[in-house]
């Protein structure tokens, strides 16, 4: 079954003790898709800062790497 991307998504990874921020693709499953590592995030794992929207993901991604 394929899960569809929602949106980009400013996170900050709970499991870990620094909670740096990162962008990520947020799928429909809850898992994302990290920008940094390139790891996947388990739904629980996370918590959302902002919601980028779609139409602004290309300057996003020159802002922030």
């Amino acid at each position: 079954m394929e899960t569809k991307a929602t949106e980009i998504v400013l996170f900050a990874d709970t499991l870990e003790e620094n909670t740096e921020k990162h962008y990520g693709i947020l799928f429909e499953n809850g898992f994302i898709l990290c920008f940094c590592c390139g790891g996947y995030i388990e739904p629980g794992n996370y918590i959302i800062i902002e919601h980028c929207d779609w139409d602004n993901i290309y300057e996003t991604i020159l802002k922030n790497y």
